[in-house]
This record gives C-alpha cells, structure tokens and sequence, in this order.
C-alpha cells in the first residue's frame, strides 16, 4: 500500500493556496481514469468514486480507496438513473462520477451542490480548462447512461490530449 500524506483529493484541493497546475491536473485526471480502468477491466464498479476516495500521495501520485462498496452512495456524485432504493453497480455511473471529478478538480472545488454540475454543456470562458476536456466532462456527464463514454474511451482521450 501506497502511503499518501497529502490525503484526500478534497483535502488537496482544500489547502491548496495558490492554483494546480494544468499539467498536475491532467496527470491525475488520468491517474484517476486508468484506475477505474483497471476495476471495469475485472467486471468490478466502485458505485462511489468521489474525490473523499482519491488519495494524493508525496509525488503527486494518485490511489483510490473504497473502491467496491457494499452499499451507501454518494447523493451528490449519484447519476439520475440510479434508484435510491436499488442502487446498481455499473459502468456508466462510474463514468458519470468521473466526470464530476474531472469537473471538480479543474475548477479546483472541493465542496459543491449536484446543482452546480454542468449538465449539458459547459461553456464557460474559461481558458484554463482546454476545451477538450470540458467536452470530456460534459460527455461523461450524459443524462442517458448509454451516451457516456466508456473509461477506455476516458483514458485513450487523456492519453492522447495535450497537456497544454
């Protein structure tokens, strides 16, 4: 096990005084995507990726943790398929908190409301953030489940995305 002194992605972006890097971003943005990568890659689902379960480790390296949970949810990292009652583990909710995420940390908030999520489109001006990647989000974002991105589509655009 990795040891992570830095904590939680929350508590990263939470102290950080002055902004994160684009290319710091970037790296974990796909640091994060290639991890839930490996989990859909052995028919597994963490139904509550969230930036509470990534780890920041001393060389700005990333670690999930709680990946398969039982039970429980995050209402604010939830899809709008999901039943309450009967929450299903699958791939495409954990690409829509992926999206979250990666909206998260380019905007640098640790603490939100499900109704500051973009949905549809994100067109801010914002020229820190590539276009690219808020087309990404947004993607990910897709009120229909079947219109997300798959991680191994995530992960390819990451890899092959500029850093700029």
């Amino acid at each position: 096990t990795k040891y992570c002194p830095k904590g939680s992605m929350r508590q990263v972006l939470e102290r950080s005084n002055s902004p994160i890097e684009w290319a710091l971003k970037h790296k974990w943005a796909l640091q994060i995507a290639m991890g839930v990568q490996a989990l859909h890659q052995r028919s597994s689902y963490s139904g509550d990726l969230k930036l509470d379960n990534i780890l920041c480790s001393d060389a700005n390296d990333i670690s999930l943790i709680d990946v398969y949970p039982t039970s429980g949810y995050t209402h604010s990292y939830t899809p709008p398929e999901l039943d309450e009652f009967k929450p299903k583990l699958t791939p495409a909710r954990d690409v829509y908190a992926l999206g979250i995420i990666f909206w998260a940390l380019s905007k640098e908030i640790s603490e939100f409301e499900k109704e500051e999520i973009p949905g549809g489109s994100w067109v801010e001006d914002d020229e820190v953030v590539p276009n690219w990647f808020r087309q990404l989000v947004v993607s990910c974002l897709a009120e229909d489940p079947s219109s997300r991105p798959t991680v191994e589509v995530v992960v390819k655009t990451l890899s092959q995305s500029s850093t700029d």
